[in-house]
């Protein structure tokens, strides 16, 4: 028979328990905060190429191209279903008529068409405008959608009911049923539409317009255009804040980004930015927003709190920009290098490179 403890035994082996159990929460705490910090990442994440009529697969835990598969002609805009099956990729390929009258024309950074390159694998280019569907458990293309005209970006609604694309050369929208895989609305919303975001309250739907300075809110239940709301000059890509009170959109021509708030849809706030700005997302604490600048070789970091920016030095041509949902870390694409550099979200350090080749576009993530 064991020996009885006293009182006072049984109350430093509650004590030392107490103790373990606390030590064992406290790693385990340790282990999640520094693994969100710019660690190994779990899931897939998918880079629309341009030029080589690609789309990539990234796994995320080692940092590797997996897979390469048809993107349709030239994507640049790339758009994931909330289930993460499919994917939708534009195509900026216009049409004769289209690039004379184009407003994008001559642009030059602002220009997102890159020159196609030429080959025995490339994919039929007789038509025009056609977003292309792809599953992403095989890479096959299910559908082609032909909206009439060359696409830029696209967004799937929360509730996976609807595709939407920009036209920039009809400075407008067109809305796509996922069900059937046709359009059921064409929206004008301003000159040379550009960045296309659907709030995650499944909501509003806003429009970049890079020709006339504004962003178009939209009701996504009546699909009617509910404002137009004065931002800077060349707005082109957008994001929500976590919280979804604001909308930061980045006016590339005058190298700003504008705050709007949602619920007065109206420009509340600017920051300044590094040349040439184009990319733009924001931390999943809300606490920080970044922006890629192609001209000086930086990002820009707004503080939200405190409303201050600084700067990070990465390489040349910092192009698009995406925080990785599942880990936290910064994947910037380099439009020169052909190359994606993954960021410490905090210090800023770069942590790895991603040889992609020409030129790495739109980047979204698997859940």
């Amino acid at each position: 028979m064991g020996r009885r403890m006293t009182n006072s035994q049984e109350k430093k082996e509650r004590v030392s328990q107490k103790e373990f159990v606390c030590f064992i929460f406290g790693l385990f705490f340790l282990f999640t905060i520094f693994s969100g910090c710019g660690g190994k990442s779990t899931g897939r994440a998918y880079i629309s190429m341009g030029a080589t009529h690609q789309i990539i697969e990234l796994d995320l835990s080692s940092n590797r191209i997996i897979r390469r598969f048809e993107g349709g002609y030239n994507p640049h805009g790339l758009a994931i279903t909330p289930d993460g099956l499919f994917l939708y990729a534009t195509s900026t390929k216009e049409s004769p008529k289209e690039m004379k009258h184009s407003p994008m024309s001559g642009r030059g950074e602002h220009d997102h068409g890159d020159e196609p390159v030429r080959g025995k694998d490339t994919p039929r280019d007789n038509e025009t405008g056609n977003v292309v569907m792809v599953e992403t458990s095989n890479g096959k293309v299910v559908a082609q959608i032909n909206v009439g005209a060359g696409t830029h970006h696209g967004v799937v609604t929360p509730d996976g009911r609807f595709a939407v694309f920009s036209v920039p050369s009809q400075g407008g929208i067109a809305v796509v049923s996922t069900s059937t895989q046709q359009v059921i609305h064409n929206i004008k919303t301003g000159a040379v539409s550009n960045y296309v975001l659907a709030t995650k309250d499944g909501k509003d739907l806003y429009v970049s317009n890079t020709g006339d300075g504004t962003v178009t809110s939209i009701n996504t239940q009546t699909w009617l255009v509910r404002k137009q709301i004065k931002v800077g000059k060349g707005p082109g890509h957008l994001v929500e804040s976590p919280d979804g009170h604001l909308v930061y959109v980045v006016n590339a021509f005058d190298e700003t980004v504008s705050l709007i708030e949602r619920r007065l849809e109206k420009e509340i706030s600017v920051f300044k930015v590094g040349a040439n700005p184009h990319g733009i997302d924001v931390h999943p604490s809300g606490k920080t927003v970044f922006v890629a600048n192609q001209n000086d070789n930086t990002v820009t970091l707004y503080d939200t709190h405190t409303q201050q920016t600084k700067t990070w030095t990465v390489g040349e041509s910092p192009y698009h920009l995406s925080v990785d949902p599942n880990n936290k870390r910064v994947f910037v694409g380099s439009r020169s290098l052909g190359k994606i550099w993954i960021l410490n979200a905090w210090s800023g350090k770069i942590q790895g490179e991603i040889e992609t080749g020409p030129v790495p576009h739109q980047m979204v993530f698997k859940k």
